[in-house]
């Protein structure tokens, strides 16, 4: 009998001490991310609940019901525009591939530029130059001499363009200089 209390207080104990240990982690959780969306190790579980799928083949290009005919000619024109960028921009596609796997953010923009359903084949047929050359206003000059507009999403620079950046870059250099 005795030692059936003692069992009991100990179980006891240990729930009341994993209670009190999930109570400060879920805090803790909350103070830190607000949201699932914030908080990495929920998301990745999350995202291990979701299916994983792409579109290959006649699939990429009919994914959203499109007739057959619709579907060639999309092929033909994703063909022709992957034959222009390969011959267009050799040197800034070969300097990119060098840098992604030392570079992390090459690798990030080469993974996330596009939704995941289309990625293999865009990165397989479409690779992109990621090193700029020159920039002007809102534009990017890239390794082979082909200005392009930057819609790589980054807000400021589409907003305020490539010089408010370098001017308040010279500004702080010569701020700290002095």
């Amino acid at each position: 009998m005795a030692s059936t209390v003692v069992i009991t207080l100990l179980a006891l104990a240990a729930v009341l001490i994993l209670a009190r240990r999930a109570q400060i982690r879920l805090r803790l959780s909350r103070a830190k991310h607000p949201s699932l969306q914030g908080h990495s190790k929920m998301a990745r579980r999350v995202a291990r609940l979701v299916p994983f799928y792409e579109f290959t083949g006649d699939g990429f290009f009919d994914c959203d019901g499109a007739p057959p005919e619709v579907a060639s000619r999309r092929r033909g024109a994703f063909l022709r525009l992957a034959m222009l960028f390969r011959d267009r921009s050799p040197r800034s596609r070969a300097v990119t591939q060098s840098l992604e796997k030392g570079l992390s953010d090459v690798g990030f923009v080469n993974r996330y530029r596009v939704p995941f359903q289309f990625r293999r084949q865009v990165r397989e047929h479409l690779p992109q130059g990621m090193v700029a050359e020159a920039s002007s206003g809102v534009q990017i000059q890239d390794l082979d001499g082909h200005w392009h507009y930057d819609l790589s999403g980054s807000y400021g620079v589409n907003v305020f363009g490539y010089d408010f950046y370098k001017d308040c870059m010279a500004e702080g250099f010569r701020r700290v200089e002095a």
